[in-house]
């Protein structure tokens, strides 16, 4: 059987799909990957989210990952108090695991290389949940399908 492959055209959300990024960040998957406070990048995203509409969930996910690599990669002195990233550093000062480290610029150093370090992890677990999402709205739509192109069910085009 020959299979097409269709992306990015909103083909998924015609069938009825709930495969929007917002659908992914109100879905099971990320609610449980957002309880598990140890995950900036899902904590970052969440931020964003909430902060960009107030009517609902809803962000610039490709930006957003852009964003957030980009405030990672910039050198402990350009990273403002103010901003989310030194938020995050300012509350992981306070903590035991850092709070003996002196000075405070050797803290802040050390915080941010652990903070870059656990990206990969964070990026994982967050692709791991939307990877889960995207399987069980497919075997949603499987149940429910009554489209048919050229003698094939729907699913079997997005599965």
């Amino acid at each position: 059987m020959s299979k097409i492959l269709i992306l990015g055209n909103g083909f998924d959300l015609n069938l009825g799909l709930k495969t929007s990024y917002s659908d992914f960040l109100a879905g099971n998957e990320f609610l449980e990957l957002s309880e598990d406070s140890s995950n900036l990048l899902v904590s970052y995203l969440n931020e964003q989210a909430k902060s960009s509409r107030k009517d609902r969930l809803w962000v610039d996910i490709e930006h957003e990952l852009k964003r957030y690599a980009m405030l990672l990669s910039l050198p402990r002195y350009e990273i403002s108090e103010g901003s989310w990233l030194g938020q995050k550093i300012k509350a992981f000062e306070a903590t035991p695991s850092y709070s003996h480290i002196t000075p405070p610029n050797n803290r802040k150093d050390k915080i941010l290389v652990d903070i870059r370090k656990a990206v990969k992890t964070h990026f994982q677990q967050l692709k791991t949940a939307l990877h889960a999402y995207l399987k069980r709205q497919v075997e949603e739509f499987k149940g429910k399908s009554s489209l048919i192109f050229n003698n094939t069910p729907a699913y079997f085009l997005i599965s």
